[in-house]
């Protein structure tokens, strides 16, 4: 699968057309979720716009739910809290389309999300493959983060930048 993904992924990258840049991120987020959803979010009925508004709350409400649920240490609290902020500096970002920013601030919302659900274990170098075996597409999205925290936004398309980012809400979403 993840070889796959990796395929898919240095498509996508080298895109240069908006409609091969929603193929390649259509398939990478088949995926990770159930193939074809995505695609609902791309080809809203109202438009585009819409399938992401609709995105991005799923988005928003699973993930501030996932951490609300998620139960640390008290020393982890600062983090949980961060956390939070994070989610909100980056949802704001991808409202105004400020997608250069936008792409570091949920890398780092992911890092996050990982540590509180994983802890100290999600910074070990052998995460991926401890995550994988819990749950494959779980260690799939693992991969994706750490290939997007490799990319330099400065040096990519915005529209390449918000699907990206678009691929990796879906899978939140869909958590």
């Amino acid at each position: 699968m993840e070889s796959t993904a990796h395929s898919i992924l240095k498509r996508f990258v080298s895109s240069r057309e908006n409609a091969e840049m929603d193929r390649s991120a259509e398939a990478l987020a088949d995926l990770l979720g159930i193939p074809g959803e995505f695609a609902r979010y791309l080809n809203a009925a109202k438009g585009r716009a819409s399938g992401i508004h609709v995105l991005r709350t799923s988005f928003q409400n699973n993930i501030e739910l996932l951490i609300k649920k998620t139960w640390v240490e008290k020393s982890d609290e600062i983090i949980k809290d961060r956390l939070g902020k994070d989610i909100g500096d980056f949802i704001a970002m991808g409202v105004d389309g400020e997608w250069t920013s936008a792409l570091p601030a949920f890398v780092r919302v992911c890092r996050q999300m990982f540590f509180l659900l994983f802890g100290e274990q999600s910074r070990k170098p052998d995460f991926h493959e401890y995550a994988v075996r819990i749950e494959p597409k779980l260690g799939l999205f693992f991969w994706y983060i750490a290939e997007l925290e490799k990319q330099d936004p400065a040096r990519l398309r915005e529209e390449l930048i918000e699907d990206e980012l678009l691929v990796g809400m879906y899978f939140i979403a869909s958590f």
